[in-house]
């Protein structure tokens, strides 16, 4: 090992010990979530630029990072999931969040991308793991219309706002034929004025994440 290889090791380690002490339950998540990817032969890790996606830049597509970690869990742990509920993740990316969403008794998990790499990624992870109960869906979020099937939905801000203002009509669609307790959880929600102002949705709750943004979950009346 020369020099060059000690030093970047060496700085590697520092930072790694700077983050666990800083933050030691989601590093230890990180790692373990690293080990059972590594042993499944999956990937939901990375980071894709919005121009490589391959959506249209006129939508305002996000980058992709994988938004599924401890604070998730810690989320859902906190709602109580019901083996009778479904959850659909719009811009599920390659499926981290639904890794999550895995270890909890729901009944029927979905994903929908609209970027085809990512949802061929997502695709490919979840057939390796053979879980029947998970689905991934291609497609523009703003053109889905079955949320009859889902009590709860989760977003990790994935698109711009002409997407998440369909994304919320076709909701509030769904609602009005389908009147139910609906559960959002919005992970980064830079449009949560929009949700509000559907006039279903009301915030109950909001959660720290790993980063400067937070969860805000809200939920509909009967």
């Amino acid at each position: 090992m020369n020099n060059d290889d000690l030093k970047r090791k060496i700085k590697k380690g520092i930072a790694l010990f700077i983050r666990f002490i800083k933050n030691p339950a989601f590093v230890c998540d990180d790692f373990f979530q690293f080990e059972f990817e590594k042993k499944m032969g999956i990937t939901t890790r990375g980071f894709v630029k919005e121009s490589e996606l391959g959506i249209p830049l006129d939508l305002n597509p996000y980058h992709y990072v994988p938004g599924g970690n401890v604070y998730l869990k810690k989320v859902l742990k906190r709602l109580r999931i019901k083996e009778t509920d479904s959850i659909i993740d719009l811009g599920c990316g390659l499926g981290s969040p639904m890794l999550y969403m895995s270890k909890f008794p729901f009944k029927k998990i979905s994903g929908v991308e609209f970027s085809k790499e990512l949802y061929l990624g997502c695709k490919k992870n979840f057939e390796k793991l053979n879980y029947p109960h998970v689905s991934v869906l291609y497609g523009d979020a703003g053109d889905f219309n079955s949320f009859d099937e889902y009590n709860y939905i989760f977003m990790f801000n994935p698109f711009g706002l002409v997407t998440m203002k369909r994304v919320l009509e076709n909701i509030n669609q769904s609602y009005a034929q389908n009147p139910r307790i609906i559960t959002l959880i919005y992970k980064n929600p830079l449009y949560g004025k929009e949700v509000l102002e559907t006039e279903i949705f009301h915030k109950i709750s909001e959660y720290k994440t790993e980063s400067s943004f937070k969860f805000f979950v809200y939920r509909t009346n009967i």
